[in-house]
């Protein structure tokens, strides 16, 4: 796909953004679904607390119960449990981490530990799930999955009518709502973090974000508190990186891919990042971090004073080339080295 096309595509994706839903048909007819607001949110968890109550009512067991019994049967254990959610903490962390990394070698390797715990995390949930077996909680979960679609599903694209009531919702067949769950989720994968990134990072989009001022109701003519999680997201990302063109005083160059443009965006806030930490060089120094590429030195130093990238072997040779008896034997005094850094004239 061109850049042209990466374009094209990222504004099909965003007239949907823009306006609140997404579309799909099925045996000819038209099926409006509509994007979540932290209010939507908030109704299907009234409605998950309902089912709860009502399978508390039925006799199921509380998850609580259900371990504490596991346990006594040494068939699952409180380590096994708390082992479970330090591996979802320690992936957590590594988000954090990952965020904050500029070099590719080092992101990479937090990405194999994400893979790592997350495989862990899966194989112990279904054997957690299978020893479990139906208690309150998967009850009202299953219940909420289907109440999704009712919940999202309209007639019209003023959001208006309910494509179903409720109780001819319920009569649907499994097979009836799994074909359009299918159909749901795929008109609704395009709106991953990815994606809403790239549209975040192209310009049709930026300019707008900037002759809004900063204000999200002048943007989307509505408060806050009504925007989709969709809406919300490619905001953020938007104003992130207005911030990062305004601090750098520059603009990404001409990339290839829109994948490209979002990684300049990132690159640039970690080296924004890094020339405020406590780490870095005072005013006229230079600074070096182990494992970068050239073109990763550059990509972090383009906000410094030339924008270039320097490598240190070919700054060693010149200094020695200077200074005959700078290197004797391969090996620089601490002056030498300081002068190379940029700290002596």
């Amino acid at each position: 796909m061109s850049f042209f096309d990466e374009i094209t595509e990222a504004q099909r994706v965003y007239k949907d953004i823009l306006n609140g839903f997404s579309v799909f048909k099925k045996d000819g007819e038209t099926f409006f679904v509509k994007h979540f607001t932290e209010v939507d949110h908030g109704w299907i968890q009234e409605y998950k607390k309902e089912c709860f109550q009502r399978a508390r009512k039925k006799g199921l067991a509380k998850e609580s119960e259900q371990l504490k019994l596991l346990s006594e049967q040494q068939l699952w254990s409180r380590e096994q449990e708390k082992e479970l959610d330090y591996w979802k903490m320690e992936i957590s962390n590594l988000e954090v981490t990952k965020a904050k990394l500029i070099l590719a070698k080092q992101i990479n390797q937090v990405k194999k530990q994400i893979r790592g715990y997350q495989k862990k995390i899966k194989e112990a949930e279904e054997e957690r799930a299978e020893l479990l077996g139906l208690t309150c909680e998967s009850f009202a979960d299953k219940k909420v999955s289907e109440y999704y679609m009712f919940y999202s599903l309209y007639k019209d694209q003023d959001l208006k009518h309910k494509y179903y009531k409720f109780e001819d919702y319920e009569e649907l067949s499994s097979i009836e709502i799994s074909e359009m769950v299918k159909l749901n989720n795929q008109v609704l994968s395009d709106f991953n973090n990815k994606n809403l990134k790239k549209i975040a990072a192209c310009p049709f989009f930026l300019n707008s974000v900037m002759i809004s001022k900063n204000n999200p109701f002048i943007f989307f003519g509505k408060p806050i508190v009504e925007l989709t999680n969709y809406q919300q997201e490619i905001w953020g990302n938007g104003i992130r990186f207005k911030n990062i063109i305004e601090q750098k005083n520059d603009t990404p160059p001409k990339m290839l891919t829109l994948q490209d443009v979002v990684d300049w965006y990132e690159n640039a806030a970690g080296s924004l990042e890094s020339a405020n930490s406590k780490d870095k060089v005072s005013a006229g120094g230079a600074k070096s971090i182990v494992g970068a590429t050239s073109e990763e030195l550059e990509k972090l130093t383009s906000g410094d004073d030339d924008g270039k990238a320097v490598d240190l072997h070919a700054a060693a040779a010149k200094h020695a080339e200077k200074n005959p008896k700078a290197g004797k034997g391969g090996v620089f005094t601490m002056h030498d080295m300081m002068k190379i850094h940029g700290e002596l004239d």
